[in-house]
């Protein structure tokens, strides 16, 4: 896996899934609906950038920008050193003297968003549909994540479904089968 294929997927935001209830007809002919979703959206304040004052964001001294240190000890079997998360800056690199009021310096901010998705016909219980880019933000500018619905079809009271088939039970009397 190449290097800027790792970092836009630790950027990507995550996967939201959500469930979709169908009735058996919209299930065979397919449908349209709006389905309301609640993810994390870029503040509309700070546009993400977590500071009130992009003036007031400077680079971590402690970790010079890389968002980690090296942390050295002795031990009983000699130096040990390990890289840890900079405690400064929390990984970020940047330190931010005013954090944005609305997000708290998260970046982030929860928004409800109708999403209008497209079911095709002939859908089962439980199939499950991407709809791309509407799940939460991505970290410091990434792209946003996915929404998976997971699609839950209603019995009908006369139609089953039999694999591919829809199917009716009848009962019959003889004299019926006969009269035929």
């Amino acid at each position: 896996m190449c290097f800027f294929h790792l970092i836009h997927i630790l950027l990507t935001g995550a996967d939201i899934q959500q469930v979709v209830n169908l009735t058996f007809q919209e299930s065979a002919f397919g449908v349209s609906k709006e389905i309301q979703v609640r993810h994390e959206v870029a503040c509309h304040v700070c546009h993400g950038e977590k500071s009130e004052d992009p003036s007031k964001v400077h680079t971590c001294d402690k970790c010079n920008g890389r968002g980690v240190v090296n942390q050295v000890s002795q031990t009983a079997f000699g130096t040990m050193s390990r890289t840890v998360t900079c405690d400064k800056c929390g990984g970020d690199g940047q330190v931010i003297e005013e954090p944005c009021k609305n997000c708290k310096g998260t970046g982030k901010e929860f928004k409800s968003e109708k999403v209008k998705v497209d079911i095709p016909a002939g859908v089962e219980d439980n199939n499950v549909i991407r709809v791309s880019g509407k799940g939460h933000v991505g970290e410091n500018g990434g792209p946003y994540g996915d929404l998976y619905l997971v699609l839950k079809v209603a019995e009908h009271e006369i139609f089953k479904r039999d694999g591919l088939d829809t199917v009716s039970y009848t009962h019959l009397t003889l004299p019926t089968i006969c009269s035929v």
